[in-house]
């Protein structure tokens, strides 16, 4: 009965590691897309191809602008509570795996 009911936690457990996960990368290419939508109206398709061509600088970068600049903090809400929320579930489940010696 104990086996039954450690699976279970342990499939529990992966599950919010995948959810983390997914969390994480939606949150960076949905950044992606709205930073690129930022990018294009004031430097041109030049500049929107670039923003792709140069992800992690974008990332970091233009969602302070729109937020500083534009007044529209959607964008740094997307990217960095997107990838930090979702790293905190990742790292929660790792740790928690980690303490049943899963892993």
């Amino acid at each position: 009965m104990r086996y039954i009911i450690v699976n279970i936690i342990v499939a529990a457990i992966d599950i919010s590691i995948l959810v983390g996960t997914i969390g994480c990368v939606a949150g960076v290419v949905w950044g992606l897309i709205l930073t690129t939508q930022i990018v294009y109206p004031a430097i041109g398709l030049i500049g929107a191809i670039l923003s792709i061509v140069l992800a992690p600088v974008t990332l970091l970068v233009v969602p302070w602008y729109a937020g500083l600049i534009l007044s529209n903090w959607f964008p740094l809400v997307i990217c960095y509570g997107g990838f930090y929320g979702g790293g905190i579930v990742c790292c929660v489940g790792w740790c928690l795996l980690k303490r049943l010696r899963v892993i």
